[in-house]
């Protein structure tokens, strides 16, 4: 369990699972492709490992400091989260994502995104206005579904803001999942 970062060019994903089964991913600047790889990349396999310890995770994704991502983007992360949705809703392993954007206009489309994704199915995505509320919401969710929630996270002591970020080790941005030669 670690938590790290990813840049590219003057964006930087700061990836933290030090907490599982909360699961904390931080953007600054503006989304790219790559970072979005490594995002899903990175998610899947927490997924996987949740599947893998027969409980379940909950996913905050801090945009707080994140910009508007440009089209090609965009396209990948609305891509990709439709093909997590789809693959990984039925099993049932994520128990909420929660999500703090960074204004409230865009907490009001992600709202609309959310009902136009699921249609009748519920997608569970929570947006709250910071990452301590985040934080609590992820521990409240824990305990109501009777998952323990990791002693050593509280909302009133973390901190992901860019000097604990430039603290972390950085990560290429490579894939996280290994290819066996047969797939290259």
């Amino acid at each position: 369990m670690r938590a790290e970062r990813t840049r590219d060019g003057d964006s930087t994903l700061a990836l933290d699972d030090r907490h599982f089964p909360v699961l904390i991913s931080k953007w600054f600047g503006r989304p790219t492709v790559l970072l979005a790889k490594s995002y899903f990349d990175w998610l899947g396999l927490m997924i996987e490992r949740a599947e893998f310890y027969e409980t379940k995770a909950i996913h905050i994704l801090d945009a707080t400091e994140a910009k508007l991502p440009n089209a090609e983007t965009r396209r990948h992360l609305a891509q990709e989260a439709a093909r997590m949705h789809e693959q990984f809703t039925p099993r049932g392993t994520m128990l909420q994502a929660v999500v703090t954007p960074p204004s409230e206009l865009v907490r009001k489309l992600l709202t609309v995104v959310r009902w136009s994704l699921t249609g009748d199915a519920q997608l569970p995505l929570t947006t709250v206005a910071s990452l301590p509320e985040a934080i609590d919401d992820a521990i409240r969710r824990l305990a109501a579904a009777g998952i323990e929630a990791p002693s050593d996270l509280d909302s009133r002591y973390y901190r992901l803001d860019e000097r604990v970020v430039n603290l972390l080790p950085e990560t290429s941005g490579a894939s996280f999942r290994i290819v066996p030669d047969s797939d290259r």
